[in-house]
């Protein structure tokens, strides 16, 4: 019908339509609104790139119906401030709209460079090398850039939340993206525009290794996302999932400090006792501390060590604990992460990383009902681990035991329903 092809109208350039082909106007179907689509070609920060588009940028503008004359003055600035607008985060891909429009409104989607191949999005998406991903992972680059379209279209029906409104009340906007995205790829799959059914379960194993990996933002949707073993995602704030996905990666973390924990770390541990509990300290405990930050042979025996401070008092034994967990930590963040002269955190043994998760997930950490979301979050990076980037994290060969996944969440999970969007066949 005439009305409703002009409620999913979509604006893009001559190059953007050739690269998506029959998928273009799709765009507005899965947003269910009209559409506009700029890709950085050239470089957005080029002022070239505002005459590039200004014909489209004229058709558009006349179709809303903001009340409003454009004029050329105020056409530029127009450009201008949504180039600007998508850029002011730094990010390749994000949607904006226009203040005032037509019913339905028209958005703005942004794309990520179309030039990126599916390993760039995996590498962008996870924080690793895109080398890691070559050979490994489903589809076509088009089937991966569809994916994150349709993510975008999700987006275009709720108020935009840029960084400055926080990680935890951005996440359950993401989650709806991945989750309504998912449901769209499948429709298109199943209409025969799309072949490669793997692509939504790939796209979300990168999410889990970015979760991971990646400094930790509003993306790490895995867990409240649903995947093929669960009967339904784990439900929650998007300040709960945060929580527990912080929760999982200090106690990968504070496994490797133990494992790795040095003499030298025991030695401070004890002088930040002390010093903690100054004129409190008993004589014996203090003498107890001491002849045992004096002794080098009991500072590397991790048994030895635990079995000389036994005789501490509790107050004692809870201040040198900590003083020791805060070491650990450390010492698992030195060991596993790393960060460069500006600050930026990134993976140095991912080996270490593998190694520690697995083995608190075969011992059972993360079981329990209070922690279902944890045991999900490692499931899910340990899988994807093993799939799509093995040689880096060690696993070529396979782990020696099967990843058991886990249970579907109990009755006390309440998890949240994420509407699946209504299509109109093509």
């Amino acid at each position: 019908m005439a009305g409703d092809e002009e409620n999913h109208r979509v604006f893009a350039s001559d190059s953007t339509r050739a690269f998506f082909g029959d998928l273009t106007d799709r765009v507005g179907v899965w947003a269910g609104r009209p559409i506009l689509i700029l890709s950085p070609e050239p470089d957005p920060k080029n002022s070239a790139a505002f005459e590039k588009h200004k014909e489209l940028f004229r058709e558009y503008i006349k179709y809303i119906d903001n009340g409003e004359a454009i004029d050329e003055g105020n056409f530029n600035k127009f450009a201008k401030n949504l180039y600007d607008i998508a850029n002011e985060d730094q990010e390749y891909q994000i949607t904006r709209y226009s203040n005032q429009g037509a019913a339905p409104r028209t958005a703005t989607i942004y794309t990520i460079p179309l030039h990126w191949t599916k390993e760039d999005l995996a590498a962008s998406l996870s924080g690793l090398p895109k080398e890691v991903f070559l050979d490994s992972l489903p589809g076509s680059d088009l089937e991966w850039h569809a994916f994150s379209m349709m993510h975008e279209s999700i987006h275009t029906g709720e108020p935009y939340m840029g960084s400055k409104n926080g990680t935890a009340a951005r996440l359950p906007v993401e989650v709806r993206g991945d989750q309504g995205a998912i449901a769209l790829y499948n429709r298109e799959v199943e209409n025969g525009l799309l072949q490669t059914k793997e692509v939504p379960q790939a796209r979300m194993a990168i999410r889990a290794l970015g979760a991971f990996i990646s400094s930790a933002d509003s993306h790490v949707t895995g867990a409240a996302v649903q995947s093929p073993n669960e009967t339904e995602p784990q439900g929650g704030t998007g300040e709960y999932f945060v929580h527990h996905l912080d929760q999982t990666k200090n106690a990968i973390i504070a496994e490797a400090g133990r494992v790795l924990l040095q003499p030298l770390d025991r030695m401070i541990a004890i002088g930040e006792t002390v010093n903690t509990l100054q004129e409190n300290i008993s004589d014996s405990d203090k003498e107890i501390l001491e002849a045992a930050r004096r002794d080098n042979s009991l500072l590397g025996d991790e048994h030895a060590f635990s079995k000389k401070i036994e005789s501490l008092s509790n107050s004692a034994k809870e201040a040198l604990e900590e003083s020791l967990n805060a070491q650990t930590i450390s010492r698992g963040e030195l060991e596993i992460y790393k960060s460069d002269s500006h600050g930026t955190i990134s993976l140095k043994d991912p080996q270490l990383l593998y190694v520690m998760a697995r083995k608190l997930y075969d011992r059972g950490d993360f079981n329990g009902a209070d922690k279902a979301i944890q045991k999900q979050y490692v499931y899910e990076f340990l899988d994807a681990s093993d799939k799509y980037a093995s040689g880096y994290f060690g696993t070529k060969n396979g782990p020696t035991t099967v990843l058991e996944p886990p249970v579907a969440p109990g009755s006390e999970i309440q998890p949240q329903a994420i509407a699946t969007p209504t299509l109109t066949t093509p």
